[in-house]
């Protein structure tokens, strides 16, 4: 019976441990912002799955601080500009990136 008792108490402090690792790793992590690039990808699919036409990303980071980089594309209406701009809001909000406007 003390063998069993002995793995048990083994399992209990390694799934402590594993426990607490994940939490401090989540921990860590609750306030990283999401990278250039995976924001630009978030972005352009948004726009994409919105229909937007002639989608372009041009970096600017270098020359100002304003912005990384100006997402441009084409729509068909202001309806649809406005579609697309709350797209793009909603997908990046999704990944934890709030506008900062």
């Amino acid at each position: 019976m003390e063998g069993a008792y002995e793995n048990l108490e083994k399992e209990y402090a390694r799934y402590r441990e594993t426990y607490s690792s994940v939490l401090k790793d989540a921990k860590d992590n609750a306030n990283d912002p999401v990278a250039l690039e995976d924001k630009i990808k978030i972005a352009v699919l948004a726009l994409a799955d919105k229909k937007a036409q002639e989608i372009n990303c041009t970096e600017i980071g270098e020359l100002t601080s304003l912005a990384d980089c100006f997402l441009m594309a084409t729509a068909t209406s202001s309806t649809h500009v406005k579609a697309l701009a709350d797209e793009v809001d909603f997908k990046l909000g999704e990944a934890g990136e709030q506008p900062r406007n």
